[in-house]
């Protein structure tokens, strides 16, 4: 709306001088009549240079602005709404966005290492938590590192509570290695 106003009224600027001038080139033996067609074309110039330069000079910049510099776009972390849901003191939801980031990356150590860590910090609840890792350990496409990290955080969990010693014999079946058996 703004950029038509301004376009008609630079418009209305230009027919003006235009109107003035050859009301100028017209009148060349009245001086009084073109003295006052000429102010009449300086003053109209003026209003037409201060809508240039309030309209047209910022419009350019913002034009050569945008393209020397583009901004880089926002990437949103990917574990943004369990963030926001543990901010939010929703520690059961956070949980579930983790699992939903884990159908998405399986891989992703740092989305099960925080759940498990809300199961046991926020939740209180070990056996939870235990599950949780056996859960991953199965079906986790893990590395033999990874395997192993997991493997030790639900060792640790199953030494502070009673927690069934399924998660041994998963990590054994599923821990895949080139070594040869020792004899």
């Amino acid at each position: 709306m703004r950029f038509f106003l301004r376009l008609i009224a630079l418009a209305a600027l230009g027919g003006g001088i235009f109107y003035l001038y050859t009301l100028a080139a017209a009148s060349q033996q009245d001086a009084s009549r073109l003295v006052s067609c000429y102010a009449g074309i300086i003053l109209l110039g003026a209003g037409a240079a201060v809508l240039l330069a309030t309209w047209f000079l910022p419009l350019l910049g913002d034009l050569v602005g945008g393209f020397l510099y583009d901004p880089p776009t926002e990437e949103r972390h990917p574990h943004a709404d369990a963030l926001a849901k543990v901010a939010a003191g929703d520690y059961a939801g956070a949980i579930e966005a983790y699992e939903k980031r884990l159908e998405v990356v399986p891989e992703d150590i740092l989305a099960v290492n925080d759940a498990v860590r809300l199961y046991r910090e926020r939740l209180h609840d070990p056996a939870g938590a235990a599950q949780f890792l056996e859960r991953m350990l199965e079906y986790g496409n893990w590395s033999d590192y990874q395997r192993r990290l997991l493997y030790d955080r639900l060792q640790e969990i199953r030494a502070t509570v009673s927690v069934p010693a399924d998660a041994e014999t998963q990590y054994e079946t599923h821990h895949d290695t080139d070594e040869a058996p020792i004899a």
